[in-house]
């Protein structure tokens, strides 16, 4: 997959968080969301435009009616920058508002997604509303060194401050293990 990801499931559907490196890591993360949830995914949301985020959207949306969650420098920057992006289906994506963020309701089961920057000029993560958990994408690293090849530090230390600074206790990163508070802390 090359990145990390995870499924938030609720009556009405599953979320896919990525759309992974590769259509096969696309593929395989929506296998395991038939097997653990009876149902394929029903949304997809991106945190960021890197190819190791996005390099699986064609294989993410096969099953149809998927809806793509982005923000519109995320869309922009993946057809513009990332080579055979699917232009088609990010034409189509539903806009993250990028000052107000956007709430998923998957059935008894809410996302909340948040704008942020920082690594790259649209970030975004994904906070399962009843639970501790929070995808960062790629604002934040775990035990392994960050990429800032389109990092703002100044930014990007705000936005994980912002991260930090949520209730949530299990923080899923881009990249290495999971995080706890400690290792927010730490990074």
């Amino acid at each position: 997959t090359l990145c990390n990801g995870g499924l938030v499931a609720g009556r009405d559907g599953v979320l896919m968080i990525e759309a992974f490196g590769s259509d096969a890591g696309a593929k395989w993360m929506a296998e395991q969301a038939r097997v653990l949830t009876g149902q394929a995914p029903t949304h997809v949301a991106v945190t960021h435009y890197h190819a190791d985020h996005t390099g699986g959207l064609t294989a993410a949306h096969a099953p149809g009616g998927v809806q793509l969650h982005a923000t519109a420098v995320t869309r922009d920057l993946t057809t513009s920058r990332n080579t055979g992006a699917p232009a088609d289906l990010l034409k189509d994506a539903i806009l993250v508002d990028p000052a107000a963020g956007a709430t998923l309701d998957l059935g008894g089961r809410r996302v909340r997604i948040a704008p942020h920057d920082g690594h790259t000029p649209s970030d975004v993560s994904v906070r399962v509303e009843d639970s501790p958990v929070l995808f960062c994408g790629d604002l934040v690293w775990n035990g392994m060194f960050p990429n800032f090849v389109d990092a703002l530090p100044s930014k990007l230390t705000r936005s994980v401050r912002a991260l930090r600074a949520s209730d949530a206790t299990t923080f899923v990163p881009g990249h290495g293990t999971l995080a706890t508070v400690a290792d927010m802390d730490r990074f």
